[in-house]
């Protein structure tokens, strides 16, 4: 989508003095890889080495000017377009975008979920329920930005500010209803979401993760609170089964409509009551302000009931009929890398989950446990160069509830894989250490599961879900773990035959 202002007009908004040439504006960009002709570039930088070098790679694509903070000191350049300081501008830039792009969140309801596990399922929930409700609804997230059954791979759970900025201008102009967004703690930091209105705010669950980044999980919590107590919005919708309840709870603005729900404590304002548990799922009872229902949810895991009930209160405070929302579970789409199950006819069952953290290894291996599967072979690894002192919890929640263990790599990317290795097996029993095989090619390990698991039990194949891309070092190598199960599965098919 295009879009028209002019640097004079923006500079006028600014209060800034006016430069004697005015320039046409058609995009506003933070990073210089992306730079276009008439593009406004952000030169973010916390020092002046960095900026001179982001404003270097971006004059060579022509933009129409450049903003650098008033304290960065900038290099010649010998072309003429205007390099221009403003004071605080990481802090303006909400303000830049939102004059730019005309406060693009007023005019869409947009959902923000954050949490530690949860968000990806419950961002993809809500859109699915409201699209079957008849709402368009984006999502931007850790899938990608775009809509159910079409989604466009990112590279960040919570894209750049500018980025977001402009895909809600460009589903504005498209008359999309709602667009659901996860929220991460770095996202939250790094001011990725400042100036955006929320319609509702959803809270998951909190659980150790990127500790690598905020060392203590106060610190976490303290930055994932920041989406209830700094920013705007009209709904609040919080678990109660976490010990960061009463954090969030606190954290809320005292004029939002807050919400409550859980699984544990009838008391909560929506209680989701477990009536039977399947093969294929489970029976539910829901108790909501809008009513009682009870409905099949065709998921499995207990975790998948905490997701969905969310999404349901979520889409409920925007006024739906809970018997119309509770209909569409029926059919709800299943998340691509969450939980995904592959069957091959006298192979074993494999599923694929995204699964990286040791509280959601933990409440993946035990779902399926509550579902009868109790053989279970679990292929995964740990990934590289992000928090070390998680990876022997994750082994441990893996031990606990699997037959075999098959460890191989996830994202190395530049930390030795050895490393990787001998800090997930810190404090393993010699008993333990007889269930453990290490396959260190992915590929490789995901064979050897398929091929040494009867056909009756179960594989999970952790860590990856739905990542196309293996980062090996600096290179990202083209790997998806379904599409390595089904052409692995295939040939051993056409082997049998």
């Amino acid at each position: 989508m295009e879009y028209s202002k002019t640097l004079h007009q923006l500079l006028a908004y600014l209060a800034m003095p006016i430069l004697s040439k005015n320039r046409a504006i058609g995009n506003i960009v933070e990073d210089s890889r992306a730079v276009n002709s008439e593009d406004l570039f952000i030169a973010l930088a916390s020092n002046n080495k960095q900026a001179n070098n982001h404003i270097a790679s971006a004059m060579v694509k022509n933009p129409s000017c450049i903003m650098v903070d008033s304290s960065i000191e900038t290099a010649s350049f010998s072309n003429n377009i205007p390099i221009i300081p403003v004071a605080n501008l990481a802090i303006k830039l909400e303000k830049i975008t939102n004059f730019f792009y005309e406060n693009p969140s007023k005019k869409i309801k947009l959902i923000g979920i954050t949490g530690t596990n949860g968000k990806t399922s419950t961002s993809w929930f809500i859109a699915d329920i409201l699209q079957k409700l008849a709402s368009k609804c984006g999502i931007l997230g850790t899938l990608g930005t775009g809509f159910i059954n079409d989604i466009t791979p990112t590279s960040h759970t919570t894209l750049a500010h500018t980025v977001l900025q402009r895909q809600l201008a460009n589903w504005n102009q498209q008359a999309v209803n709602y667009a659901t967004l996860e929220v991460s703690s770095h996202g939250l930091i790094q001011n990725r979401v400042s100036g955006l209105l929320f319609d509702t705010v959803v809270f998951t669950n909190l659980t150790r993760d990127h500790l690598d980044y905020h060392k203590t999980m106060e610190n976490y919590a303290q930055v994932k609170s920041r989406l209830f107590s700094d920013y705007s919005y009209k709904n609040a919708i919080v678990s109660l089964d976490s010990n960061y309840s009463n954090l969030i709870l606190n954290s809320c603005d005292k004029s939002a409509n807050v919400l409550t729900f859980s699984l544990e404590n009838h008391k909560a304002d929506i209680f989701a009551k477990i009536i039977d548990i399947t093969s294929q799922g489970f029976v539910l009872q829901l108790h909501t302000p809008w009513g009682t229902n009870k409905f099949k949810l065709p998921l499995l895991g207990k975790f998948n009931i905490e997701n969905i009930v969310a999404a349901i209160s979520a889409v409920g405070v925007q006024g739906y009929p809970l018997t119309a929302i509770c209909k569409t579970i029926a059919n709800i789409a299943t998340v691509p890398g969450r939980m995904e199950i592959v069957n091959h006819n006298n192979l074993p069952k494999v599923i694929v989950d995204y699964a990286h953290t040791p509280d959601a290894i933990e409440n993946l291996l035990s779902a399926l446990k509550l579902h009868n599967y109790n053989n279970i072979t679990c292929v995964f690894g740990c990934g590289g160069d992000r928090d070390r002192g998680k990876r022997k919890y994750m082994l441990q929640a893996v031990l606990k509830h699997t037959t075999n263990v098959i460890i191989t790599t996830d994202n190395p990317r530049t930390e030795s894989i050895d490393q990787i290795i001998t800090d997930m097996l810190q404090d393993v029993t010699n008993d333990s250490k007889q269930t453990i095989h290490i396959v260190k090619d992915r590929r490789a390990a995901i064979k050897q599961a398929i091929e040494t698991t009867n056909k009756n039990d179960l594989v999970t194949v952790v860590g990856k879900g739905h990542e196309a891309y293996q980062q090996i070092g600096t290179k990202l190598l083209k790997f998806n773990d379904l599409n390595e199960i089904n052409s692995i599965c295939n040939k051993l098919r056409a082997i049998k035959t």
